[in-house]
């Protein structure tokens, strides 16, 4: 019977050890105790370390975190986070599925931050830009089977958060990132006709 009852109770473990980070965003600017302990959860050191699912929520609360957070520890959150999947050492262990499920968990987490405008200074953003830098030379290959969801169900939908988020970027950034010049922009309105997720993703730009 406890062999049953086990993964249930792993379960809702997880769960409400997610709940337990979600307060304590919600509340750390009023209890500095749980401020001290997301400090400690978000650094790469014991990141490392969390479950899984307590990883991708904190990376899908990035803008709550960036609102509790010092200027000084919002600067090492976000080289942190670029840290991590800059190293496939750190996050080793997980199928290439559970890493495409963090990474999308981020790339909500940074359009959240860039939608609520929480950054506001330059300085804080080109933090944030590095970081979709390396999540986006991490996104699979759209030419791959694994793009189709043969090998990785998630792939369709990373594709399509990234594009949400690089929606949200700055304009000038984005076209200097992509090396797009002047001429390329105007035809991109031909390349999104082509590509529908692209083009309702880009509606706002």
């Amino acid at each position: 019977m406890s062999e049953v009852l086990l993964p249930d109770s792993a379960l809702k473990r997880g769960a409400l050890r997610e709940e337990c980070v979600q307060f304590s965003i919600a509340h750390a600017n009023q209890f500095d105790p749980l401020l001290t302990f997301l400090d400690e959860l978000s650094d790469l050191t014991r990141f490392r370390t969390l479950e899984l699912n307590l990883q991708s929520c904190l990376l899908f609360h990035l803008a709550g975190l960036i609102k509790v957070f010092s200027g000084s520890r919002l600067e090492k959150l976000l080289d942190d986070i670029a840290e991590y999947f800059c190293s496939d050492i750190l996050y080793q262990g997980y199928s290439s599925d559970q890493k495409s499920s963090l990474r999308i968990s981020c790339w909500v987490g940074l359009y959240q931050c860039l939608e609520g405008a929480v950054l506001s200074s330059v300085e804080y953003i080109s933090n944030l830009e590095k970081c979709i830098e390396v999540l986006f030379h991490l996104l699979p290959a759209s030419e791959s089977a694994a793009f189709t969801g043969v090998d990785l169900p998630n792939a369709a939908e990373e594709w399509r958060v990234a594009v949400q988020c690089l929606a949200k970027a700055q304009g000038d950034w984005l076209l200097d990132f992509l090396q797009v010049n002047m001429v390329n922009h105007l035809s991109m309105e031909h390349f999104f006709s082509e590509n529908s997720c692209l083009r309702f993703c880009f509606v706002d730009i």
